[in-house]
C-alpha cells in the first residue's frame, strides 16, 4: 500500500477540519480528501486545504454532477493550480434520493450520465482562447466554451479523474474511462475482490489498457474507530453504518456478506423511525466486516486486509456524533496511522 490519509467529513467545524488536514500532513500521511456532503462545499474546503498544506495529495471524494461540466472544469483547474498539481478530481453518482431530493436531478441511467459528465468535463478542460470546445451529449450540452484563459499556454497541471464506485457497472466504467477508482466507505473486502475488481478488469480490457490493473490507481475509504475498549470502538461505528440503511446499494452489500436478517431488522426500524433499533441491527459482526475498530494495535492489524486490494486508504471517523467526539477520533486515527506512512512516497509500514 502506497499511502494512507483522512477523509475530512464535516463532523467538525471547518476550522477544525483545516487543523486535521495540517495534522495529517505533519504526521506523515499522504492524502486528504473531502466531498459534497450536506454541510461543506468540497471545492471551497479543498482550496483551504491547498493553502494550509504543502505536500499531501488532495482529492474530492466525492463531488457529483450538481455543477455543470464547465464549472466543474473551472473548479478543478483552480484547485490544481492552487495545490500545484496535488489535486485529483474524484466524482461519484451519490444515492438516488440525494440527487432527487437535494438537487432535483433525475437518477435515471446514472452510469450513462457519469460517462457523459466526465467526457464533457474533459472537453471543457481542453478549451482555451482561440480554441473553444463543444459538447453535445445525452445529458450535457455546451458550445463555444473557452474556459482556461492562459492565452497560448495549456493548463499547468494534468488532473486525474477518479470515480467513486460501489456496484459493478460504475466499476466497469471506471476501468474504461478513469485514471483512478475509489471504493465506497461501505464495503467488504470480499465485495471489492469479487464484484468491483472483476468489473474494473472488464472496463480496462474494453478500453485496451494493456497494463491491466497497473493502469488504474485504486483507493478505498475506510470507517475506523479507536478505543482502549474494543467493544466501545465497535459500538461507535454502528451509527455510521445505520446511516446507509435507506440507500439501496447498501442492501446489496449486506446481502452479499450474508447479513440479510440484519438488513431486514434495520429496514423495519428505519420504517418505524426507531434509529436506536436501526443501529442495534448493525451487529458486532456487521461492523467488523464493514469497518475497522478496536485498539491501536488491533486496527493496524485489521488494515492488513487491504494489502493487494487497494493502493491507498483514506479513513473516516464515526459519523453523526458531536464535533468533539469526531475530532477526538480523527486525531487518534491520524496519530495511529500517520507514523506508518512515508508521506506520498514509498510504502506503508504495516
Amino acid at each position: 500500500m502506497r499511502t494512507l490519509g483522512i477523509l475530512a467529513h464535516p463532523g467538525v467545524p471547518l476550522r477544525d477540519a483545516l487543523e486535521l488536514a495540517e495534522l495529517a500532513e505533519a504526521e506523515g500521511m499522504g492524502i486528504v480528501g473531502t466531498g459534497d456532503n450536506g454541510y461543506a462545499e468540497a471545492f471551497g474546503q479543498l482550496g483551504a486545504f491547498a493553502a494550509r498544506t504543502s505536500r499531501v495529495e488532495l482529492i474530492s471524494c466525492a463531488i457529483n454532477w450538481t455543477r455543470t461540466p464547465v464549472t466543474t472544469a473551472w473548479g478543478a483547474t483552480t484547485l490544481a493550480e492552487l495545490a500545484e498539481g496535488r489535486f485529483r478530481l474524484g466524482i461519484g453518482a451519490m444515492p438516488d434520493g440525494w440527487n432527487r431530493d437535494w438537487h432535483d436531478i433525475s437518477y435515471e441511467r446514472p452510469v450513462e450520465r457519469m460517462r457523459d459528465f466526465v467526457t464533457a468535463t474533459r472537453a471543457a478542460w481542453s478549451s482555451g482562447p482561440g480554441r473553444p470546445t463543444h459538447h453535445d451529449g445525452p445529458f450535457y450540452r455546451f458550445g463555444g466554451a473557452a474556459g482556461y484563459a492562459r492565452f497560448d499556454e495549456p493548463p499547468p497541471h494534468a488532473i486525474p479523474v477518479y470515480l467513486g464506485v460501489t456496484r459493478p457497472r460504475m466499476s466497469e466504467l471506471a476501468g474504461e474511462l478513469a485514471e483512478g477508482v475509489i471504493f465506497n466507505s461501505v464495503h467488504t473486502v470480499e465485495w471489492i475482490n469479487e464484484v468491483n475488481w472483476p468489473a474494473i478488469d472488464r472496463g480496462l480490457e474494453r478500453a485496451g489498457r494493456d497494463g491491466g490493473r497497473a493502469d488504474i490507481d485504486a483507493g478505498v475509504r475506510v470507517y475506523c474507530a479507536i478505543s482502549e475498549d474494543e467493544a466501545e470502538a465497535v459500538h461507535l461505528l454502528r451509527r455510521s453504518l445505520a446511516f446507509f440503511l435507506p440507500v439501496p446499494y447498501f442492501h446489496d452489500l449486506l446481502r452479499h456478506a450474508g447479513f440479510g436478517a440484519e438488513l431486514e431488522r434495520g429496514l423495519a426500524a428505519v420504517e418505524d423511525g426507531n434509529w436506536d433499533a436501526a443501529e442495534a441491527a448493525m451487529t458486532d459482526e456487521v461492523v467488523r466486516r464493514f469497518a475497522i475498530a478496536g485498539t491501536e494495535r488491533q486496527v493496524r492489524e485489521q488494515l492488513r486486509r487491504y494489502e493487494g486490494v487497494a493502493d491507498w486508504a483514506m479513513f473516516s471517523g464515526p459519523r453523526r456524533y458531536p464535533a468533539a467526539v469526531y475530532r477526538e477520533q480523527m486525531e487518534r486515527i491520524v496519530r495511529c496511522f500517520g507514523p506508518l506512512c512515508d508521506g506520498t512516497q514509498g510504502r506503508v509500514r504495516l
